[in-house]
Protein backbone atom coordinates (compact mmCIF):
# COMPACT_ATOMS: atom_id res chain seq x y z
CA UNK A 1 0.00 0.00 0.00
CA UNK A 2 1.45 3.26 -1.04
CA UNK A 3 2.42 5.87 2.11
CA UNK A 4 3.05 8.87 -0.40
CA UNK A 5 1.48 10.92 -2.76
CA UNK A 6 0.28 8.91 -5.63
CA UNK A 7 1.05 11.36 -7.68
CA UNK A 8 1.96 15.28 -7.34
CA UNK A 9 -0.64 17.30 -5.29
CA UNK A 10 -0.75 20.99 -5.83
CA UNK A 11 -2.92 22.61 -2.73
CA UNK A 12 -4.26 25.90 -3.05
CA UNK A 13 -3.38 28.54 0.07
CA UNK A 14 -5.09 31.56 1.44
CA UNK A 15 -4.03 33.36 3.91
CA UNK A 16 -5.58 36.38 6.30
CA UNK A 17 -3.41 39.31 7.56
CA UNK A 18 -0.48 38.21 6.59
CA UNK A 19 2.17 36.73 3.87
CA UNK A 20 3.81 33.70 2.39
CA UNK A 21 7.87 34.41 1.68
CA UNK A 22 8.16 34.59 -1.89
CA UNK A 23 4.14 34.81 -2.55
CA UNK A 24 3.57 31.55 -2.99
CA UNK A 25 -0.06 30.80 -3.27
CA UNK A 26 0.00 27.19 -3.02
CA UNK A 27 1.68 23.70 -1.45
CA UNK A 28 3.01 20.83 -3.33
CA UNK A 29 3.29 17.80 -1.87
CA UNK A 30 5.44 15.56 -4.76
CA UNK A 31 4.40 12.46 -5.66
CA UNK A 32 5.48 9.54 -2.54
CA UNK A 33 6.19 12.38 -0.41
CA UNK A 34 3.77 12.72 2.99
CA UNK A 35 4.38 16.28 3.44
CA UNK A 36 4.93 19.91 1.77
CA UNK A 37 8.19 22.10 1.78
CA UNK A 38 8.10 24.31 4.46
CA UNK A 39 6.79 28.05 4.09
CA UNK A 40 7.18 31.57 6.05
CA UNK A 41 4.42 33.16 6.92
CA UNK A 42 4.80 36.96 8.16
CA UNK A 43 2.15 39.41 9.40
CA UNK A 44 1.23 42.62 8.05
CA UNK A 45 3.27 45.00 9.27
CA UNK A 46 1.55 47.64 11.69
CA UNK A 47 -0.93 45.23 12.49
CA UNK A 48 -2.01 42.60 15.67
CA UNK A 49 -4.99 40.89 14.70
CA UNK A 50 -4.14 36.83 14.41
CA UNK A 51 -2.24 35.37 10.99
CA UNK A 52 -4.29 32.32 9.75
CA UNK A 53 -3.72 30.35 6.90
CA UNK A 54 -5.87 27.49 5.35
CA UNK A 55 -6.07 25.59 2.09
CA UNK A 56 -8.58 26.00 -0.50
CA UNK A 57 -10.78 23.85 -2.70
CA UNK A 58 -8.68 20.69 -3.10
CA UNK A 59 -8.55 18.94 -6.10
CA UNK A 60 -10.37 16.82 -7.99
CA UNK A 61 -8.66 12.67 -7.99
CA UNK A 62 -7.10 12.33 -11.80
CA UNK A 63 -9.19 9.70 -13.68
CA UNK A 64 -8.74 5.71 -12.46
CA UNK A 65 -7.22 6.53 -9.19
CA UNK A 66 -9.20 5.23 -6.28
CA UNK A 67 -9.16 3.95 -2.72
CA UNK A 68 -8.10 6.80 -0.89
CA UNK A 69 -9.06 10.51 -1.34
CA UNK A 70 -8.13 14.09 0.23
CA UNK A 71 -9.25 15.37 3.25
CA UNK A 72 -8.85 18.77 5.24
CA UNK A 73 -7.77 18.70 8.54
CA UNK A 74 -9.81 19.64 11.50
CA UNK A 75 -7.60 22.13 12.47
CA UNK A 76 -7.57 23.87 9.57
CA UNK A 77 -7.89 26.89 8.81
CA UNK A 78 -4.41 27.13 11.20
CA UNK A 79 -3.67 30.32 13.26
CA UNK A 80 0.16 30.73 12.28
CA UNK A 81 0.51 34.07 14.62
CA UNK A 82 -2.04 34.70 17.67
CA UNK A 83 -3.26 38.24 18.36
CA UNK A 84 -1.51 40.05 20.65
CA UNK A 85 -2.18 44.10 22.04
CA UNK A 86 0.51 46.03 22.85
CA UNK A 87 -0.20 48.50 26.58
CA UNK A 88 -0.32 51.95 25.75
CA UNK A 89 2.82 53.84 27.66
CA UNK A 90 3.47 56.91 29.07
CA UNK A 91 5.95 59.42 27.78
CA UNK A 92 6.71 60.51 31.51
CA UNK A 93 6.89 57.10 32.57
CA UNK A 94 5.77 56.13 36.19
CA UNK A 95 5.55 59.25 37.89
CA UNK A 96 5.60 62.76 36.88
CA UNK A 97 5.58 66.75 37.88
CA UNK A 98 3.02 69.20 36.84
CA UNK A 99 2.86 73.01 37.52
CA UNK A 100 -0.54 74.92 38.02
CA UNK A 101 -0.52 79.06 39.39
CA UNK A 102 -2.46 79.79 42.32
CA UNK A 103 -5.94 81.76 42.09
CA UNK A 104 -6.35 80.32 38.49
CA UNK A 105 -9.98 79.79 37.60
CA UNK A 106 -12.06 76.57 37.48
CA UNK A 107 -12.03 74.55 34.07
CA UNK A 108 -8.47 76.14 32.69
CA UNK A 109 -5.82 73.87 31.25
CA UNK A 110 -2.58 73.82 32.83
CA UNK A 111 0.79 73.00 32.20
CA UNK A 112 1.34 69.97 29.21
CA UNK A 113 -0.73 66.97 28.94
CA UNK A 114 -0.17 63.59 30.53
CA UNK A 115 -0.07 61.78 27.35
CA UNK A 116 0.56 58.14 26.36
CA UNK A 117 1.77 56.34 23.42
CA UNK A 118 0.02 53.51 21.67
CA UNK A 119 2.35 50.81 19.69
CA UNK A 120 -1.01 49.71 17.78
CA UNK A 121 -2.87 52.87 17.22
CA UNK A 122 -5.58 52.43 19.47
CA UNK A 123 -7.88 55.09 20.82
CA UNK A 124 -7.22 55.68 24.00
CA UNK A 125 -9.08 56.89 27.41
CA UNK A 126 -7.84 58.83 30.02
CA UNK A 127 -9.08 58.50 33.44
CA UNK A 128 -8.22 60.52 36.93
CA UNK A 129 -7.94 59.38 40.52
CA UNK A 130 -5.89 59.30 43.20
CA UNK A 131 -6.13 61.37 47.05
CA UNK A 132 -6.46 64.95 45.33
CA UNK A 133 -8.23 64.03 42.16
CA UNK A 134 -11.81 66.10 43.24
CA UNK A 135 -9.45 69.06 42.87
CA UNK A 136 -8.67 68.85 39.17
CA UNK A 137 -10.40 67.27 36.12
CA UNK A 138 -8.67 65.59 32.83
CA UNK A 139 -9.11 65.80 29.38
CA UNK A 140 -10.50 62.15 28.89
CA UNK A 141 -9.12 61.96 24.89
CA UNK A 142 -5.83 63.82 25.67
CA UNK A 143 -4.41 63.71 29.22
CA UNK A 144 -4.96 66.98 29.46
CA UNK A 145 -5.25 68.02 33.18
CA UNK A 146 -7.64 71.05 34.22
CA UNK A 147 -8.82 72.94 37.50
CA UNK A 148 -11.47 72.20 39.24
CA UNK A 149 -11.46 75.53 41.33
CA UNK A 150 -8.90 77.89 41.74
CA UNK A 151 -6.05 77.10 43.71
CA UNK A 152 -4.37 79.06 47.16
CA UNK A 153 -1.01 78.31 47.47
CA UNK A 154 -1.13 79.81 51.39
CA UNK A 155 -3.51 76.67 52.02
CA UNK A 156 -1.56 74.00 49.85
CA UNK A 157 1.18 73.97 47.83
CA UNK A 158 1.11 70.03 46.26
CA UNK A 159 -1.38 68.32 45.77
CA UNK A 160 -1.18 64.20 44.42
CA UNK A 161 -3.17 62.25 41.65
CA UNK A 162 -3.10 59.38 39.49
CA UNK A 163 -3.90 58.94 35.66
CA UNK A 164 -5.19 56.10 34.17
CA UNK A 165 -4.95 55.31 30.45
CA UNK A 166 -6.53 52.58 28.39
CA UNK A 167 -6.99 51.48 25.26
CA UNK A 168 -10.15 49.39 25.06
CA UNK A 169 -8.36 46.24 24.91
CA UNK A 170 -7.50 45.18 27.97
CA UNK A 171 -4.14 47.24 27.76
CA UNK A 172 -3.97 49.78 30.23
CA UNK A 173 -1.40 51.83 32.28
CA UNK A 174 -0.98 54.10 35.45
CA UNK A 175 1.37 57.17 36.34
CA UNK A 176 1.64 59.09 39.69
CA UNK A 177 1.24 62.91 38.98
CA UNK A 178 2.68 65.61 41.60
CA UNK A 179 0.78 68.88 41.21
CA UNK A 180 2.72 71.60 42.37
CA UNK A 181 0.58 74.93 42.92
CA UNK A 182 3.40 77.89 42.12
CA UNK A 183 2.86 81.67 44.45
CA UNK A 184 1.48 84.80 43.09
CA UNK A 185 2.24 87.97 44.57
CA UNK A 186 -0.75 89.08 46.17
CA UNK A 187 0.29 92.59 47.50
CA UNK A 188 -3.19 94.33 47.84
CA UNK A 189 -3.75 98.50 47.90
CA UNK A 190 -4.57 99.71 51.00
CA UNK A 191 -7.77 100.77 52.10
CA UNK A 192 -9.39 103.53 54.32
CA UNK A 193 -11.09 101.95 57.29
CA UNK A 194 -13.61 104.19 56.96
CA UNK A 195 -14.71 104.03 53.45
CA UNK A 196 -14.64 106.46 50.60
CA UNK A 197 -15.85 109.47 52.75
CA UNK A 198 -15.50 110.17 56.78
CA UNK A 199 -16.49 113.13 59.08
CA UNK A 200 -14.54 115.24 61.09
CA UNK A 201 -15.72 118.09 63.23
CA UNK A 202 -13.32 121.19 64.67
CA UNK A 203 -14.25 123.63 67.15
CA UNK A 204 -14.14 127.78 65.44
CA UNK A 205 -11.04 129.04 66.82
CA UNK A 206 -9.01 126.10 67.15
CA UNK A 207 -5.43 127.19 67.30
CA UNK A 208 -2.89 125.76 64.65
CA UNK A 209 -1.24 122.46 64.35
CA UNK A 210 -3.60 120.81 66.51
CA UNK A 211 -5.17 117.54 65.79
CA UNK A 212 -8.67 117.61 63.99
CA UNK A 213 -10.35 114.64 65.62
CA UNK A 214 -8.85 111.09 65.51
CA UNK A 215 -6.84 109.70 62.78
CA UNK A 216 -8.40 108.43 59.46
CA UNK A 217 -7.05 104.99 59.73
CA UNK A 218 -6.01 102.87 56.60
CA UNK A 219 -5.19 98.84 56.42
CA UNK A 220 -3.27 97.43 53.89
CA UNK A 221 -1.76 93.95 53.50
CA UNK A 222 1.69 92.65 52.28
CA UNK A 223 3.03 89.30 51.94
CA UNK A 224 6.58 88.19 54.01
CA UNK A 225 8.70 86.22 52.49
CA UNK A 226 7.56 83.35 54.05
CA UNK A 227 4.30 83.84 52.39
CA UNK A 228 2.81 84.82 55.99
CA UNK A 229 -0.34 87.95 55.54
CA UNK A 230 1.26 91.21 57.00
CA UNK A 231 -1.77 93.54 58.17
CA UNK A 232 -0.86 97.28 58.95
CA UNK A 233 -2.26 99.60 60.37
CA UNK A 234 -1.32 103.16 59.03
CA UNK A 235 -3.01 106.55 60.31
CA UNK A 236 -3.37 110.00 58.56
CA UNK A 237 -3.61 112.77 61.24
CA UNK A 238 -5.61 116.08 60.16
CA UNK A 239 -3.89 119.16 60.85
CA UNK A 240 -5.29 122.67 61.45
CA UNK A 241 -2.79 125.01 59.45
CA UNK A 242 -5.12 128.08 59.34
CA UNK A 243 -9.15 129.04 60.46
CA UNK A 244 -10.60 132.17 59.79
CA UNK A 245 -13.66 133.97 61.73
CA UNK A 246 -15.28 134.14 58.44
CA UNK A 247 -14.67 130.92 56.97
CA UNK A 248 -17.00 128.43 55.59
CA UNK A 249 -18.98 126.04 58.06
CA UNK A 250 -17.83 123.18 56.45
CA UNK A 251 -14.39 122.08 54.50
CA UNK A 252 -14.14 119.32 52.07
CA UNK A 253 -10.36 117.39 52.62
CA UNK A 254 -8.83 114.15 50.81
CA UNK A 255 -5.96 112.29 51.99
CA UNK A 256 -4.79 109.31 49.82
CA UNK A 257 -3.27 106.67 51.09
CA UNK A 258 0.36 104.96 49.65
CA UNK A 259 2.17 102.12 50.70
CA UNK A 260 4.68 102.46 53.60
CA UNK A 261 5.70 98.94 53.80
CA UNK A 262 8.06 97.48 51.28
Amino acid sequence: MPTGAPFEIVLPLTITNGSISGGASSITISKGSTESSSLTVSRTTGTTAAVTVDIGTLPGLPTGHGGYALVKSTGLPLEVFGSFNNAPVFTDGTTTTRFVAENTGSGVDFDSAVAATDADYDTLTYTLGGTDAASFDIDSTSGQLQTDAPLDYETKTSYTVTISVSDGRDGSNIITVTISVTDVDENRAPVFTEGEDTTRSIVENTETDQNIGIAVERLMMTMTPWHTPLVARMQHRLTLIALQDNCKQMHHLTTKPRHLIR
